[in-house]
């Protein structure tokens, strides 16, 4: 991504590029959720910790069995062994955290549909987000085949 683009993978959920971690470094964003909004399913990142700030209304987040709401001036410390997944706490008000991550998930986010996604993160780079919902990861795997079919490319940034 670049500095300043900001790109929507679903619908209430914004993510805008603060600093990319393609050459280096880490890569920040912020991210927004609106109200009711739910993030991922249960997964990890392997090779970074990822640091998420809260700037403004309620985070949901869950780590392994763990439930919690983080408020804004929270931050939480995820390390690679930190199976997650976050929401959208509050059903009134819009959520933005700010994160710092590795490269690695930021390729996986740059993919511009789900079988590009699906090829990326079941080929190319599995742990940049790994899914832990075996039957998940399975359809992923099946959803790469079909990429692979139409000749898809993954997006390389």
């Amino acid at each position: 991504m670049r500095e300043g683009q900001t790109m929507s993978p679903n619908k209430g959920e914004r993510i805008t590029c603060i600093r990319s971690g393609l050459d280096g470094g880490p890569f920040i964003f912020e991210f927004e959720l609106d109200p009711g909004v739910t993030g991922p399913p249960m997964h990890s990142h392997e090779g970074h910790d990822e640091r998420i700030s809260v700037l403004a209304g309620e985070f949901g987040l869950q780590i392994g069995n763990t439930r919690r709401v983080c408020r804004a001036g929270e931050s939480v410390l995820l390390t690679p062994a930190d199976v997650h997944t976050f929401w959208n706490a509050s059903p009134t008000s819009t959520v933005r955290c700010r994160v710092e991550h590795g490269g690695r998930f930021e390729r996986a986010i740059a993919q511009p549909d789900l079988l590009r996604l699906s090829m990326y993160v079941s080929r190319v780079d599995p742990g940049a987000v790994r899914v832990h919902n075996r039957g998940l990861r399975m359809l992923m795997s099946v959803l790469a085949r079909i990429g692979s079919l139409f000749r898809l490319q993954v997006t390389a940034a």
